[in-house]
């Protein structure tokens, strides 16, 4: 998302599912910031910060890799998980959390005009190929 921009959620409804407290409002108060109410919007950065936070307190670290294939395990129960680039991994779980990338429309009259496709640098790029729209 841009910079400077805010959740569509109020503060209880940012809360990631952590096996003890974990929430936006601690992550704040451990930082010294101050609480947020149901009224003050949540900058995206913050939310951000917190999710960072969560993923090296509870995750640890994380892997960017994209899935080609989920399938079942050949014997035990869980899933077999095969990367694009050709390794394969057994999960006990997995959980499909796609964002929103994939999902920005561009009219094809506007796409005539950018045989390239969309992106960044193209002649017409979608707003969420970017963070920064000051220009």
């Amino acid at each position: 998302m841009a910079t400077g921009m805010f959740l569509k959620s109020p503060p209880d409804a940012t809360d990631l599912s952590a096996p003890d407290r974990g929430g936006l409002s601690d992550f704040r108060r451990l930082h010294g910031e101050s609480e947020l109410t149901e009224l003050t919007p949540i900058p995206c950065d913050v939310f951000v910060r917190y999710g960072q936070g969560f993923q090296k307190r509870y995750v640890g670290d994380v892997e960017p890799a994209r899935v080609a294939s989920v399938d079942r395990g050949p014997s035990a129960p869980g899933s077999v998980v095969g990367l694009d680039d050709g390794r394969q991994l057994t999960a006990a779980a997995v959980v499909v959390a796609t964002g929103l990338n994939g999902l920005a429309y561009m009219p094809k009259e506007l796409l005539r005009l950018a045989p390239e496709g969309a992106g960044a640098g193209a002649l017409v790029p979608h707003t969420s190929h970017h963070s920064d729209l000051s220009r």
